[in-house]
């Protein structure tokens, strides 16, 4: 698994590492569950960062946090906190344990999902309903279907009620905040551009 900075934040106290990805989850660490903290390099400055080697059972074998920083700093950073790869764990109440699980995976509930993007999909649904090429749907639909994703970015992000029902149970907003506003914005905004250009295209 691949965590990119600004889309994924790297924490770490004395007992605890934690990854934190936008849409993927929360990923926590005890000091005995991880093996080693590297420096890892795929192309100098531009491609660095720190590759978490662990043994918790149940994660991706290969989890790399990128960063646009150098990756011993990050590492010594760490450390700095008292954080030592294969030490002694913490003092972590099973509550505790048990409300660090409930983080895991990503945070939206399913069916929340499968809804949004159903709605999200409706403008595709003409182009393979017997549309010429470059034809775009008409009426309101299209428009109504791209309001889905800035309005469902709103409502999470303004409306707690709302925020509460599509997400997981013990899960905040704060999580997949940054996700929510390029869900907002950036993503609309390319596929109207790229609908722009269809319609505008040679005939």
């Amino acid at each position: 698994m691949n965590a990119t900075w600004p889309f994924a934040k790297l924490r770490a106290r004395a007992d605890l590492l934690t990854l934190q990805v936008n849409l993927l989850g929360t990923f926590h660490f005890q000091p005995s569950e991880v093996v080693a903290l590297q420096p890892y390099t795929q192309i100098p400055v531009l491609g660095e960062g720190v590759r978490i080697v662990h043994r918790k059972a149940g994660y991706k074998q290969k989890i790399i946090f990128w960063t646009f920083g150098n990756p011993r700093a990050v590492i010594a950073a760490i450390e700095a906190t008292g954080f030592r790869a294969g030490g002694v764990d913490g003092d972590l109440d099973p509550a505790t344990l048990q409300a660090l699980q409930q983080q895991e995976g990503q945070p939206f509930r399913p069916g929340a999902l499968l809804l949004l993007f159903a709605l999200w999909l409706v403008p595709f649904f003409g182009f393979v309903s017997g549309l010429a090429p470059g034809e775009l749907p008409g009426g309101p639909v299209p428009a109504l279907a791209f309001a889905v994703m800035p309005l469902f970015s709103l409502l999470c992000l303004s409306v707690p009620g709302f925020a509460r029902r599509v997400l997981k149970p013990g899960r905040t907003i704060e999580e997949v905040r940054l996700v929510l506003w390029l869900m907002g914005v950036a993503v609309p905004l390319i596929f109207s551009l790229a609908f722009w250009a269809i319609g505008t295209g040679p005939a």
